[in-house]
């Protein structure tokens, strides 16, 4: 770096300061060095969206009709999946055929064929209550396998009456021969993707429940039958994937959390105090369930990191709130909370008090309060909770310090320098003043000197009416002066710490930000060389 950018540094980095932002030397582009005049180095015009912008990505600058400036923190909060109030757990079910089941009985050697029916139920045990009447899959299958220890030929055919694929019910024949081990087996699986479920059994139960005709074909080998002999037929309903049900799904927690909404306003701000005087703050509910649910948003508090300070919010607008369940599959409930504000929410102007860094809540949520016995979900469904942070930039702030510190090199000789002088001329259109000390520091972060002898007034706080609103700019001009022993030291400086403190126009009056609002800052530099040089 040379000596005439590091020289061009120190001013404009008071410019950098006052919009809270690194140095965009862009905007102060256009410099002509000349040693022996006193040049303008940039002339830079600021308003709130270049202080604003890229503070913070998850924050929104809105503008009111008459031109107030809010930041809104959005998005989601929590959401609740259909996996989480219909969980489809992996089903099985063991059915044994005794010799009567099966049309047979003792006999020393058996060489004929005998085929037999029978009708079973199976039942699904789903968690938390879960009661299903009709259930479409998206994907899945049925493990189906039988086991005997009869000495002869069988064939078993299962056929589900209430398990429709393309209209026709499933359906599927395994075989096994014996081959002088007992017991033989085998196994298959049925492909359950596109499935259609009544677990009604066609009309004859309530829910979670299959029938299942199971027809056994026995050819005999010659062998005797003792008497002891079975055959096992087991299914395993695994991998269920759920595209839409009906059915009762119980009064499940489906929401037991505490979370929080990180305020980055204030991460950079190690101290000082802020009050904003009308924060707002919505929740946006999303059921996209064929189940109300009852919701309940509380212990709202905000925590300062600092000092791990709390401050309680008090209000039960957001108690008991029961949220409809969608009329029909693909629809969605949109409910808006009652916003809070100052005018039901005790202490919600000391939301922004204190730089919190974080607004914490807990939030519980209830399927079904009130017992509806038929609901429905999809794949697609989902409870989601949404929340809506507008902090208009109205109050006040006093002592709030930014501190900043940046890299910095000079290897250049400056014997030839008597002094430098900057000179700022701004023109504040806002409610805010700026009190600044810039201190270099060597490579091993000790302070070397202090451009200030002591804090100095960069900016005058713009005067409000009685609704806050700015009445007129305020012009300032600062003068900064490095004379030859500073300049002699810059070769020994390693870092730059600009520190700041900023307030509002008077401590405890409200004032408001507008989108109107500018600040006009003019950088000049004045060299005197030593004379002879």
């Amino acid at each position: 770096m040379n000596n005439k950018f590091n020289l061009i540094l120190l001013g404009v980095c008071f410019i950098a300061l006052n919009a809270c932002k690194k140095p965009d030397f862009n905007k102060t582009k256009g410099v002509q060095w000349n040693p022996n005049l006193a040049v303008p180095v940039g002339h830079s015009e600021f308003d709130v969206y270049d202080i604003l912008a890229g503070q913070d990505q998850n924050s929104l600058v809105s503008i009111s009709s008459v031109g107030e400036l809010a930041l809104n923190y959005r998005g989601e909060l929590l959401s609740v999946g259909v996996d989480q109030i219909a969980q489809l757990d992996n089903q099985s079910a063991s059915i044994n055929l005794s010799l009567a089941n099966q049309g047979l009985s003792v006999i020393g050697s058996y060489n004929n064929s005998m085929t037999q029916s029978t009708n079973q139920t199976i039942t699904f045990n789903l968690a938390n209550g879960v009661k299903l009447r009709d259930l479409a899959l998206e994907g899945g299958s049925i493990d189906f396998s039988i086991q005997t220890d009869l000495q002869h030929n069988i064939v078993v055919s299962v056929l589900f009456p209430d398990i429709l694929i393309n209209g026709q019910p499933v359906s599927r024949s395994l075989s096994s021969n014996y081959n002088g081990t007992s017991p033989h087996s085998n196994s298959t699986s049925i492909d359950l993707t596109g499935a259609q479920l009544d677990l009604t059994a066609g009309g004859t139960a309530n829910e979670n429940t299959l029938r299942a005709q199971i027809t056994t074909t026995v050819n005999g080998t010659g062998n005797p039958i003792a008497g002891n002999e079975n055959t096992a037929v087991s299914f395993g309903f695994n991998n269920l994937h759920l595209d839409h049900a009906t059915g009762y799904f119980g009064q499940q927690a489906l929401i037991n959390a505490t979370d929080s909404i990180q305020l980055k306003l204030f991460d950079n701000i190690p101290s000082g105090f802020a009050q904003l005087t009308n924060p707002k703050l919505r929740f946006k509910i999303t059921n996209s369930f064929g189940i109300p649910v009852q919701l309940d948003v509380s212990n709202l508090k905000t925590i300062n990191e600092n000092t791990n300070s709390t401050t309680n919010l008090t209000t039960n607008v957001l108690s008991g709130v029961v949220i409809p369940g969608a009329a029909n599959q693909g629809d969605s409930v949109v409910v808006n909370l009652t916003e809070l504000n100052t005018t039901n929410t005790t202490n919600m102007n000391a939301l922004v008090n204190n730089t919190p860094k974080y607004l914490s809540y807990t939030a519980n949520a209830i399927s079904n309060p009130s017992g509806i016995a038929t609901n429905f979900v999809t794949k697609n469904s989902q409870l989601k909770i949404d929340a809506d942070l507008e902090l208009p930039l109205e109050g006040y702030a006093y002592d709030f310090e930014i501190r900043d510190t940046m890299p910095f090199n000079f290897s250049e000789n400056a014997d030839m320098v008597d002094y430098v002088l900057f000179r700022i001329n701004a023109t504040n259109g806002f409610p805010i003043s700026f009190v600044s000390q810039v201190q270099f520091l060597d490579q091993n972060h000790m302070p070397i000197f202090n451009i200030f002898s002591a804090e100095e007034t960069i900016l005058a706080a713009a005067p409000v009416n009685s609704n806050g609103v700015v009445t007129n700019a305020v012009k300032k001009i600062t003068d900064i002066q490095l004379d030859q022993n500073k300049i002699g030291l810059l070769p020994n400086a390693k870092y730059a710490v600009i520190i700041g403190k900023a307030a509002t126009t008077q401590p405890n009056t409200v004032v408001k930000i507008m989108d109107s609002y500018k600040l006009l800052l003019k950088l000049g530099i004045q060299v005197k060389l030593k004379l002879g040089a």
